[in-house]
């Protein structure tokens, strides 16, 4: 329960859309308001709906919650059926298990999806709302409080903007989940680790990128005596993985390599805590998030490119905003993406392997000193508390 501490909330409600990372971004924060004031935690799932149900209430009738009142909140959560009432009454149980009134909870959620049930919950119960991410449909206005990436852009209303996704990255976690990599999979003393992304609308991994990159890292880690630790995501091609493992086939330099496909595990955390570099593609926000917040000396490998209509596109968007005809904020995609990662590499956060790999032994040769303190979680964790009222 929570402390005494008055500026913040008694109870955090998480509401999930069942996407893994956006739940971390929503815990990382949840998390720090709770250890900052002694809050509880308690996570739900929202509803699932697809096809035209799904349009009709989260983007037809969702679009009017803002507007609403109370009463026709709770008439949109009727809409909504029987497994929206039931987070409702979730939502009622857990306060009056630890007899609170609804302005002592704050309600949180990432993405699109979960958003209009943060809302209209938070309205009917008196609580405090908080959406990480630009909804698609009501954005981030009708909220108390906005976490938005910058890569999203700010919008309107009471938001802080954060560099990269806020997660749940802690020293704690990452040295429990350190240990048990190392016992599991035990390396040399020098361990370096790979994370592989995958397609996207915007981005490819082919299986020669696998061997242009992945090839050639092993290639140094075998005249450095070095250990890999290696895995992919779900997004990863069947291809690529493929091509992967044939690279590591039966190398005593890769500890563990842990293809998405095969595995339900999550073997970043312990990535993260174990290796001295870390090498991300540029794929994922999340995972470069996570990575430069757990103080590992990171590294960007750049991918390929989708071809087609929004690459065209995204670069006409980008002469536009260059020939002043259209305003920076317009800027999408990738190029609004390579802007995020100027960040973190100005910031001393991620360093870009260079283009050509010739140079990589050269750049990697060099000694690395510690990387700068990064949690937006906490960050946004402390805008909150300190913005409570």
């Amino acid at each position: 329960m929570k402390t005494d501490r008055s500026d913040g909330p008694s109870l955090v409600l998480i509401l999930s859309d069942g996407i893994r990372g956006h739940l971390h971004q929503s815990e990382g924060i949840a998390r720090w308001i709770s250890k900052d004031t002694g809050a509880d935690i308690v996570k739900m799932d929202v509803p699932k709906y697809g096809g035209g149900r799904r349009a009709f209430l989260l983007k037809l009738l969702g679009r009017r919650l803002p507007k609403l009142d109370r009463l026709g909140t709770r008439r949109w959560l009727h809409w909504t059926g029987e497994k929206g009432l039931d987070l409702l009454e979730g939502y009622r149980k857990a306060l009056d298990e630890r007899g609170l009134s609804g302005s002592d909870s704050l309600v949180i959620s990432t993405g699109s999806s979960a958003a209009p049930f943060c809302l209209a919950l938070s309205r009917v119960m008196g609580g405090k709302s908080c959406v990480v991410m630009t909804p698609s449909v009501i954005g981030v206005e009708p909220f108390d409080y906005g976490v938005v990436p910058s890569h999203d852009g700010t919008g309107a209303g009471s938001a802080i903007e954060t560099l990269g996704a806020p997660n749940f990255v802690s020293p704690e976690d990452l040295e429990r989940s350190a240990k048990k990599l190392l016992r599991d999979h035990p390396g040399s003393e020098e361990k370096w680790g790979v994370l592989v992304g995958g397609d996207d609308q915007n981005y490819r991994l082919d299986a020669t990128w696998a061997d242009m990159t992945v090839g050639v890292l092993l290639r140094i880690a075998e005249e450095r005596g070095l250990s890999l630790y290696i895995t992919t995501s779900r997004r990863t091609p069947l291809e690529t993985e493929k091509r992967i493992r044939e690279i590591c086939k039966d190398n005593d330099r890769v500890s563990m390599l842990l293809l998405a496909s095969e595995s339900d595990e999550n073997p970043v955390p312990g990535i993260l805590g174990a290796c001295d570099r870390v090498f991300c593609t540029e794929d994922s926000v999340s995972m470069i998030s996570e990575a430069a917040t757990s103080g590992a000396n990171v590294y960007l490998l750049r991918v390929g490119r989708q071809p087609g209509w929004r690459r065209f596109a995204q670069k006409l968007t980008v002469r536009l905003i260059k020939w002043k005809i259209l305003p920076e904020r317009f800027l999408w995609g990738t190029p609004r993406f390579d802007e995020m990662i100027d960040s973190f590499v100005k910031r001393g956060l991620l360093t870009e392997m260079p283009s050509d790999v010739m140079a990589w032994r050269p750049m990697l040769n060099r000694p690395v000193g510690r990387a700068p303190e990064f949690n937006e979680a906490r960050r946004a964790a402390d805008w909150i508390l300190e913005n409570w009222k």
